[in-house]
């Protein structure tokens, strides 16, 4: 038959029909996909306590890590609240903030 497929007047290119050279696909093969149990060795109760493991370990971090340093951060709040009561503007880091020139608000 005719190599070149019949065009409308509005297509730019017209491409040969080779349908006819195309191999007929098993669609049952495309189908037939590998289950996720195979392809994970470990089962999904043990992905979750893994999963569980990991965020105790993280918990127990931040725990250990603001019990470790409480300490240093009341003292600190506290030394910034003593120092705002008493009227100096100073920070606790050094420093104004009332007379730095970056953070100084125009009056």
């Amino acid at each position: 038959g005719d190599a070149v497929t019949a065009c409308s007047d509005h297509e730019a290119l017209c491409l040969p029909d080779d349908e006819d050279r195309v191999p007929a696909e098993d669609l049952v093969a495309l189908l037939d996909v590998t289950p996720v149990a195979e392809l994970c060795p470990f089962s999904s109760a043990v992905l979750l306590g893994i999963l569980l493991l990991v965020a105790a370990a993280l918990l127990l971090g931040i725990h250990l890590a603001w019990s470790a340093y409480a300490s240093d951060i009341a003292a600190f709040y506290a030394e910034a609240a003593a120092n705002a009561n008493a009227g100096e503007g100073t920070s606790p880091c050094g420093g104004s903030p009332k007379n730095d020139a970056k953070t100084a608000r125009p009056s």
